[in-house]
């Protein structure tokens, strides 16, 4: 990142807040730190883009940032109820546009984005709190915690009660030596 490259309040706010959790001693960081770096790459993407873009597509830079302030509002709000439309509303789209631009952009659905970065906050819950895994589901957006554990199955392949049992372990040997 230098003079030709320049780099966005946002870009050096997600790259502190990752040096911040890379510096943090986990046992699986690609999980921890995973929504972070897929927004640092989009947004450093998003600036080599703009450096080649002429004038003609400047619409399309104006969805992007939109796109760009969705993502930063789900990583923020990822506890509330977060729809379509309220994303769309966000990023200044209509709700079938907003989702066809998001996946291109982020190789995901919003929803998909959205379950991904509240399992890893999970995850960040569960290895650094005791709270009850409902308690941990409320506090990540799941209304049922059965849910939550299904959705937590399906990124992290282990329940959470599982993780946490594999991370204490981690824990507890790192302590030993």
């Amino acid at each position: 990142i230098n003079e030709v490259f320049s780099c966005n309040e946002v870009l050096r706010n997600y790259i502190k807040y990752y040096k911040d959790e890379c510096k943090k001693p986990t046992r699986d960081e690609k999980y921890k730190v995973e929504p972070l770096a897929l927004l640092i790459t989009a947004e450093i993407i998003d600036l080599a883009r703009d450096t080649m873009r002429t004038k003609d597509t400047r619409n399309s830079t104006v969805y992007q940032q939109g796109l760009r302030s969705v993502a930063a509002y789900i990583n923020e709000h990822f506890m509330d109820d977060l729809s379509i439309e309220t994303l769309s509303a966000i990023a200044g789209l209509s709700p079938s546009y907003f989702t066809r631009t998001f996946r291109k952009m982020y190789d995901c659905s919003p929803s998909v984005y959205i379950a991904m970065v509240r399992i890893s906050n999970a995850k960040m819950m569960i290895e650094d709190t005791l709270l009850p895994v409902k308690e941990i589901a409320e506090k990540c957006g799941y209304k049922h915690s059965s849910t939550f554990c299904d959705a937590f199955r399906k990124e992290a392949k282990c329940t959470p009660n599982d993780y946490r049992a594999s991370f204490l372990g981690y824990k507890e040997g790192l302590q030993r030596k």
